[in-house]
């Protein structure tokens, strides 16, 4: 009897070893195969951190710095529900930064409805650097003749960049009432077009920590011309400069006429732009308006 429990006693101690040493990989196995092909989504409990801005100048500032000196840009999409309520609020903002740039462009925009946005996606600027935060709309509007997308400032709802294609059996008379964007109302002011842009994103204001100015120049505008088609190209220099007070700007001589500047220590130059492509043939127009940023350029998809 002694010697069954003995036995006994030997297997059970050899089965104990047996799941020791093999079980683990076995359950490990299992597992493995069990959950391949499915994701699992872990909560850390972080959160984005943003940069602050008092204004859409200083947000401008910031994008330019970043790509004037290099530093790579991301775009990272925000995951967002695109409703009825969101459309609308979209669209009456859009509306209210038309109503302030039309005049610079001498063109009307057709009054657009939330039906008309075919595309809505958000996204939020990064950069290698430092999470800035800087969160804009790419906006796609159809309707009728028109057919326009716009990149909006999340925060302050102003128009950084847009595209505006036109098809029209009017188009000659669009294009040459366009046209008059280039005069100066005034004697040695600058021409409406960039009139209105300064006034817009406010550029001159001085909000305590950085104080910008234009000088006032001569400006010749190219019109090149193929066949069936004009191009009128408004790309614009502007410089500006950060310091505590400006006491005196006078008319920089040293910039082509092509040019408009704000004297800048730093030599710091963005592009203000806006183009007039008229295909003469298929009677369209394409306009291109507002700060010249690669990253914003880069959006733009028809």
């Amino acid at each position: 009897m002694s010697k069954i429990k003995v036995l006994v006693n030997i297997v059970i101690v050899c089965i104990i070893l047996f799941l020791a040493v093999y079980l683990p990989g076995i359950v490990s196995s299992y597992l493995q195969k069990s959950l391949e092909g499915e994701i699992n989504y872990v909560d850390v409990g972080g959160k984005t951190y943003e940069v602050k801005y008092n204004n859409i100048w200083e947000k401008i500032v910031s994008i330019h710095k970043y790509e004037e000196d290099g530093e790579e840009l991301e775009t990272v999409p925000i995951a967002i529900e695109v409703t009825e309520e969101l459309k609308e609020n979209l669209t009456r903002h859009v509306e209210q930064q038309f109503n302030n740039i039309q005049e610079g462009i001498m063109y009307k925009f057709s009054n657009i409805s939330k039906e008309d946005l075919i595309s809505c996606e958000k996204y939020a600027i990064y950069s290698s650097n430092e999470a800035n935060g800087i969160s804009f709309w790419n906006l796609k509007y159809e309707r009728g003749k028109e057919n326009i997308q716009i990149v909006m400032d999340a925060e302050f709802n102003y128009i950084y960049f847009f595209v505006l294609k036109i098809k029209s059996k009017n188009a000659e008379s669009i294009i040459k009432n366009c046209i008059k964007a280039i005069k100066s109302p005034l004697k040695e002011s600058y021409p409406l077009w960039l009139d209105n842009i300064v006034h817009y994103f406010n550029i001159g204001a001085d909000d305590g920590e950085y104080s910008y100015s234009l000088d006032t120049s001569v400006y010749k505008y190219p019109i090149y011309s193929e066949k069936d088609r004009d191009i009128i190209s408004f790309n614009t220099v502007l410089e500006y400069w950060e310091a505590d007070k400006i006491d005196d700007i006078s008319p920089n001589k040293k910039y082509d006429d092509t040019s408009a500047s704000v004297s800048d220590s730093r030599g710091r130059w963005m592009a203000l732009c806006m183009t007039y492509d008229y295909q003469r043939k298929e009677k369209k127009i394409t306009i291109e308006w507002g700060i010249n940023f690669h990253l914003f350029e880069n959006m733009i998809q028809f």
